[in-house]
Order: C-alpha cells, then sequence, then structure tokens
C-alpha cells in the first residue's frame, strides 16, 4: 500500500513537473538550456524530465530570404536576415505516435557568446538563459506531418567580425501522455563561417530610422532623417521569410516619411528591409 501509494504521489509530481515545462523550460525560474552551445546540455534528459537522445532525426538548414534558397556554401554575410528551417522526423519504427513537438534553438560564436539576432513567431518564445537567448516554444508545437514537423525562424546574422556561427537546435517529440515516458528527443548543430560583407553595409551612422507604432494595427509609419535623397526599396518579411509588403518609395527631404498599409497582416513579428544603392537597414516590429 504504501509503495502504491508513493508511486502514485512520484507520477503526480512527474505529470505537474512536465506539464510545468509544457510552455518552455528557458523561461524563469527554469532558465534551462539544453540546446548544447555553451558547453550545455544537449538534450531533454534530467530529473523529472525526459530521457536522452534517440529515436528522432533533427536537422537544420538556412535560407537566403531574399532569394528563398538554401545556404548550401556553409557562409553566412554579416548583418543579413536568414531564415533558419528546423525539421524533425520520427526515426524509429514502432513507439505510437507523437502530434506535439518542443524545442530549443540559439546561435553561438566564439568561446560561449551568443550570435546575432532572431525573433519569436506565433507559439515561440525568446528567453534570457545568460550568455545565450533561447528561442522555444510557448505552447507545444503540432506536428505538420507523420510524426514530424517543420517550422522556421527568422535569424539576423552577427556584424562583421563575429567569426564563425554554430546554429543549435534540441527537438523534443511528444507523444502527448502527460508523463517522460515514450518520447523522443535529439539534438543537431551547424557550423556557418563568416563571407564577405560586400555590398550589404548599413546606410549609414548619420541615418535615423523609426518605426510607429509598435505594435502596429492597420498602418505602420517609418521616418527617416539625414538619409541620401532617391529612391529607395522597402519590404516587409513575413513570419515564414517570404515577402508581405514590397514598394519603392522616393525620399525628397532630409526628414522623410512614409506609411506601409498592415491592415491584412496577420499578428506576429516581422521586419522591414529598407535598401539602396548596396547599402540596407533592417528594422523589426510586431503586428498586432
Amino acid at each position: 500500500m504504501k509503495r502504491s501509494l508513493l508511486l502514485t504521489i512520484t507520477s503526480v509530481i512527474a505529470y505537474l513537473a512536465l506539464s510545468s515545462y509544457s510552455n518552455g523550460i528557458a523561461q524563469f525560474p527554469n532558465s534551462l538550456n539544453r540546446t548544447g552551445a555553451g558547453g550545455s546540455v544537449a538534450n531533454c534528459a534530467g530529473s523529472g524530465c525526459h530521457a536522452g537522445n534517440g529515436g528522432l532525426s533533427v536537422d537544420i538548414t538556412m535560407y537566403d530570404i531574399a532569394t528563398n534558397t538554401i545556404v548550401s556554401n556553409g557562409k553566412y554575410i554579416p548583418n543579413k536576415p536568414y531564415r533558419v528551417r528546423i525539421s524533425a522526423q520520427k526515426s524509429i519504427g514502432g513507439g505510437g505516435s507523437f502530434p506535439e513537438f518542443g524545442f530549443q534553438f540559439t546561435a553561438e560564436r566564439g568561446a560561449g557568446q551568443g550570435a546575432g539576432n532572431y525573433f519569436s513567431n506565433p507559439g515561440m518564445q525568446a528567453n534570457p538563459v545568460p550568455p545565450f537567448v533561447i528561442l522555444e516554444h510557448a505552447n507545444p508545437l503540432p506536428a505538420t506531418g507523420s510524426n514530424s514537423i517543420i517550422f522556421n525562424i527568422n535569424w539576423i546574422a552577427p556584424g562583421p567580425g563575429s567569426g564563425d556561427v554554430k546554429l543549435w537546435a534540441t527537438v523534443l517529440a511528444s507523444n502527448d501522455n502527460g508523463f517522460a515516458d515514450g518520447d523522443l528527443t535529439d539534438n543537431t548543430s551547424r557550423i556557418y563561417q563568416e563571407g564577405a560583407a560586400t555590398g550589404i553595409a548599413d546606410l549609414g551612422k548619420d541615418v535615423q530610422t523609426k518605426l510607429y507604432p509598435v505594435p502596429a494595427t492597420d498602418v505602420l509609419n517609418l521616418s527617416l532623417t539625414g538619409a541620401a535623397k532617391g529612391s529607395y526599396q522597402l519590404l516587409v518579411y513575413g513570419q515564414n521569410g517570404t515577402i508581405a509588403v514590397q514598394k519603392t518609395i522616393l525620399v525628397s527631404s532630409d526628414e522623410f516619411s512614409t506609411h506601409v498599409n498592415t491592415a491584412t497582416l496577420a499578428a506576429g513579428n516581422y521586419f522591414v528591409l529598407l535598401s539602396k544603392d548596396g547599402k540596407q537597414r533592417i528594422i523589426p516590429f510586431m503586428k498586432q
């Protein structure tokens, strides 16, 4: 009787612990990094948690947002936006079905330093676990295929001189039984070398840009101060890396403003890419 009661209590504690982890483990007070970056644990194993790696195949692929092509040369361009695609697929026979997934992602440069900027898409959240910011699920992500998932992260590469960057991802496939048994997890990483930054310099330190209101609702305003006169290309990239808005603006004065119609955009995170003569400025914003 005592043993049965002890097992029941242990099961309840494990269930409560796992329930609290279902919306991410990097958020305070857990503050756990399971990506492998900076020498951290590279799986979801641990007391009251899941098993070690196995049974899941995880992959990272980086795309050039501007051309929607895979970065096949293993190099990133400083300050350039990319779409990081993470995929996971059950790799063993049997073992039931896995309708939900969780994940952690981060980028690392040098000796345990964060690299670049990325922002959470719907269903995701960014939490600081120094020296990194960990991007993870805010709620379990539904499978996009049979025992598999594919999702995208928008990442802006770090500035010149950052050196090699390693992208880390740990993915958990959950059988949704409320307990740790039977779940699958695995980790992967991919290194990208710093490439030449030719042709993508910033618009200039004297150029001031401002987006408002943020979060945006129906209209997003852009103000420019100190920008060279002439024609600029303005692109708004969506959460999946596609172009949501594209327009050409003609700057005719030192103090210039324009607007973008955002009424039809879905709620979430976006960024404006403003470019002229091979120079650009990237400005993130949120649509409410």
